[in-house]
């Protein structure tokens, strides 16, 4: 069985190109996710679905839909018809590798033959691409692929292309794996639920304008493609933007008041306390080398002030949008996305011209993802063109209609067309055409539904961000007479959903935008919307508050990873229950104190203080307990984003009576935490003895509540803040020693990020009192696990503290590449901390000379990273002749 499962993971490498063949081929089957060959493995062991649930840490619905899957993958219906064809295939497998004659040495072979274009499409071949998609890798056409492959084949002399793979192994002319992925690349761009089709000239010519247009907005109507278009634009310019091409999805925001948050997020850019949010964003790409792609903006062009400050206050960065309507900013370029090129204007209308077509090409491509069996010929390509043309060479009206092809033949779906498009002429006419046509096929797809899935079909507008199965079954699912593993698969076969992992391997189920903007519209109409809307925020209530214990133990990754997945969604949430008042405030009012730890460990300061400023507004409506948390948080966020010493103690004693009128100790701890920490924001001249001993003395107070109640993470947090308040005072020894029982506690409690920062402060004092050695190797700690854990925040501080200034060369390359982080972050330095690093800076030039400081410095520069953290943890050194 095991070899069973080597060759599943083997098989996947080649199945995408659809072109295996050979003595004994079982058939196509569609590849299998990691996840799938996961649940594959353990239900070949006859585990059943409630132990590999265990087992795999997943739900029982998703393993159930996991299954689904992979029966409908490899054909088959139950556990025995399962287990044979893995047999098979796995019978197959040694099948395919003996009979290959692959020789053993290669007298004939002349490798130096191979030009560099056919090395690259060889490594593609060896990835699975089929001939479409390394056409589109590599912007050259089809045929010519065709052409390169042929020229390989002959080359090394193969039969085929599983042969030319194994043989070029054998050769060592393919890289034995693919680089890992930066974990602090400098692009943030969205996974490709599928591949591009055809549009190379679009794709050119929106380059060719970014060359000598800094805003470039891409206008059409909804379904022509803006996004794809932008994201295959992005994907083959990499390189000309060193600091990165950042994608904003605008399509999750509820008002154009939200975008300068959503720049700032998806920049990883942290709030100051000594300028608005706009200006950090232009600030910290003042000096970047950056393309920002702004997606979906028609909704929120209320926000167009940003897009001008940014291209005012900055001189490298590119701006490329996506809206149905222009910006009408000074110095924009507007470029309207085309539909697909139709076949009537093909001039010589032969089998191998219109296969060359981009809009068969897209209706064949997603017509063989439903129906493995299709295949275009000389005898319906007619009709495939004439499917096309009807749809105006609209991509979405193409692949919804190539979804009827798993039970329609072409001429059968053509003549179904007729009616819908008919009706076209009737329409709205203050709406433009195509939008029309979106809108009628949608409708004409919605219609082929019956009335359950219109029902669920509705209730997944609601969503923002993609859904879940546990989300999808908990809020549509009430009083639909079918499953919610069923409903889910019969919409993503009608191409109504896409689907596709998240980044915990769970499946995530998505609306394209127009298709999701109807099924709204039909919610609305049904009078069901505000309900469904209710029974989401509950969820994502319950959601939130399951996770707000975990945020603080062993298994917090994973619930910070989930949450930010959901944040979107959380949004919404929190737009019905505060911003208007339709929804029930309480539970809104819950929801965001639970966040409370993604505010704080995110980069989302500003939007909790807007959220709470909402929640302050119904203080009277809710529980106290829930009153004082909103209070708790409120004077945080002046705390953190404005200094406000005082209000932030006042809004933390009210919150402290609250809790002693209700007799809760944790937001009695919680409160006094801050009642003191709140004097870390006081003027130095004001710290007089008496204000740090009763700061002291709040917190001291918090440190045994939380000791009393058994709560670990709060604990660790409340004993980080004491040590914070002998740091104020010099007392370094004292403040060492609560970190370092901060840290045990954070340890044993799981909360990596609070061990992570405080083992950063103990370096910190530890330099102050003078011992760099033990300074170094406790930073070298903190920074090892930070970047295990992929925490960018704590590194960029981290780089200035691992490596003692007795080594100069080193510490002022690793002080050059802290500074770009934190330029490239846009973060503040505190106080302390930039004093400190102004300090090592003018210590390590007088150490070097300016001469050869100004030639380190620039070293630094050379870095990337990755590298200079493996630079920083003595991995590496790239600078050999100097320490």
């Amino acid at each position: 069985m095991e070899l069973a499962i080597t060759f599943l993971n083997r098989y996947n490498n080649f199945i995408q190109s659809g072109e295996i063949s050979g003595e004994g081929m079982i058939g196509y089957y569609e590849p299998l996710t990691d996840r799938e060959l996961d649940i594959l493995e353990l239900k070949i062991k006859r585990e059943s679905n409630q132990s590999i649930a265990s087992t795999l840490h997943l739900s029982l619905n998703t393993v159930k839909w996991y299954v689904s899957q992979i029966y409908n993958k490899l054909d088959v219906k139950n556990r025995r018809e399962l287990e044979k064809r893995v047999h098979e295939l796995g019978t197959l497998q040694s099948r395919a590798v003996q009979s290959e004659d692959v020789p053993t040495d290669f007298p004939h072979v002349d490798v130096d033959a191979l030009t560099t274009r056919e090395m690259q499409v060889l490594q593609l071949l060896a990835q699975g691409y089929s001939n479409e998609q390394i056409a589109s890798e590599l912007v050259i056409a089809a045929g010519t692929v065709k052409a390169h492959v042929h020229n390989i084949s002959q080359k090394l002399d193969t039969k085929n292309r599983t042969q030319t793979v194994l043989v070029a192994k054998q050769l060592g002319l393919l890289q034995s794996g693919q680089p890992a992925p930066s974990k602090l690349s400098p692009h943030k761009l969205p996974q490709h639920f599928t591949s591009f089709v055809g549009r190379m000239d679009e794709v050119q010519q929106i380059i060719a304008l970014l060359q000598d247009n800094h805003l470039l907005t891409l206008t059409g109507t909804g379904g022509t493609g803006k996004t794809r278009i932008s994201l295959a634009v992005a994907e083959h310019i990499k390189h000309q933007f060193s600091d990165g091409i950042i994608f904003v999805d605008l399509s999750i925001i509820q008002d154009a008041t939200q975008v300068v948050n959503a720049v700032a997020s998806a920049l990883g850019l942290v709030e100051t306390t000594v300028e608005p949010l706009a200006d950090t964003i232009c600030r910290g790409l003042s000096n970047r080398n950056t393309l920002l792609i702004l997606d979906n903006f028609e909704h929120v062009l209320d926000s167009i002030w940003l897009v001008k400050d940014i291209l005012q206050k900055t001189t490298n960065i590119k701006i490329m949008v996506t809206s149905r309507e222009p910006l009408r900013l000074y110095g924009e370029y507007e470029y309207h996305v085309p539909t697909l090129s139709l076949p009537q204007q093909i001039q010589s209308k032969t089998f191998d011209n219109l296969m060359q077509n981009d809009a068969i090409q897209l209706f064949c491509q997603r017509t063989r993802a439903v129906n493995r069996h299709f295949e275009a010929t000389p005898e319906n390509i007619d009709t495939i063109a004439n499917i096309c043309v009807k749809l105006d060479g609209l991509p979405l009206a193409i692949e919804l209609a190539a979804a009827r092809a798993k039970i329609l033949n072409p001429q059968t779906l053509l003549s179904r067309l007729e009616n819908p498009l008919d009706i076209l002429t009737t329409g709205a006419h203050d709406l433009p055409s195509r939008q029309r046509t979106v809108r009628d096929t949608i409708a004409w797809s919605y219609n082929l539904l019956d009335d359950t899935e219109k029902q669920l079909f509705m209730r997944l507008a609601i969503f923002r961000g993609g859904r879940s199965i546990e989300a999808v079954e908990a809020i549509c699912m009430d009083g639909l007479e079918i499953s919610v593993l069923d409903g889910l698969a019969s919409l993503v076969d009608k191409s109504l959903l896409i689907q596709h992992e998240d980044i915990l391997g769970e499946p995530r189920f998505w609306m394209l935008e127009t298709i999701q903007e109807y099924a709204h519209e039909r919610l609305t109409e049904s009078n069901t919307l505000h309900h469904t809307l209710d029974q989401h925020a509950i969820f994502f209530m319950h959601l939130a508050e399951t996770a707000e214990p975990e945020l603080r133990r062993h298994n917090q990754q994973y619930w910070y990873q989930r949450l930010d997945i959901e944040l979107p969604n959380m949004r919404v949430a929190l737009g019905h229950t505060l911003n208007n008042g339709t929804g029930n405030v309480e539970i809104g009012v819950r929801l965001l104190a639970a966040l409370s730890d993604v505010w704080w460990y995110g980069i989302h300061h500003a939007e909790a203080d807007y959220w709470v400023q909402k929640a302050l507004a119904y203080t009277d409506d809710i529980e106290p307990l829930y009153h004082g948390r909103i209070l708790f948080i409120a004077g945080y966020c002046h705390w953190r984003l404005r200094h406000k010493y005082q209000i932030t103690f006042d809004y933390s004693k009210m919150a402290y009576e609250i809790g002693l009128e209700i007799n809760d100790k944790r937001l009695m701890a919680m409160a006094l935490r801050y009642m003191g920490g709140s004097n870390l924001a006081r003027p130095k001249e004001q710290l007089t003895a008496d204000v740090i001993k009763n700061a002291r003395q709040y917190v001291k107070q918090s440190v045994e509540l939380f000791r009393q109640i058994g709560d670990p993470g709060q604990l660790a947090h409340s004993l980080n803040a004491l040590a914070e308040l002998y740091v104020i005072t010099d007392e370094f020894e004292e403040a060492i020693s609560y970190y370092k029982e901060c840290i045990n506690v954070a340890y044993d409690a799981g909360d990596m990020h609070r061990v992570v920062m405080n083992k950063a402060n103990v370096a910190r004092a530890l330099t102050h009192l003078g011992d760099d050695k033990q300074a170094t190797e406790v930073a070298q700690e903190s920074l090892s696990i930070a970047r295990d854990m992929n925490y960018t925040y704590h590194i960029q501080h981290l780089l200035q503290l691992v490596t003692p200034m007795e080594n100069p060369y080193k510490a002022t390359r690793l002080l050059c590449v802290s500074d770009r982080m934190m330029q490239r972050f846009a973060t503040v330095r505190q106080p302390t901390s930039q004093t400190w690093y102004e300090k090592s800076v003018a210590l390590m030039r007088e150490k070097l000379g300016d001469n050869n400081f100004e030639i380190t410095w620039q070293e630094g520069k050379t870095l990337s990273f990755d590298d200079a953290v493996a630079y920083a943890l003595d991995e590496i050194n790239p600078f050999v002749t100097q320490s």
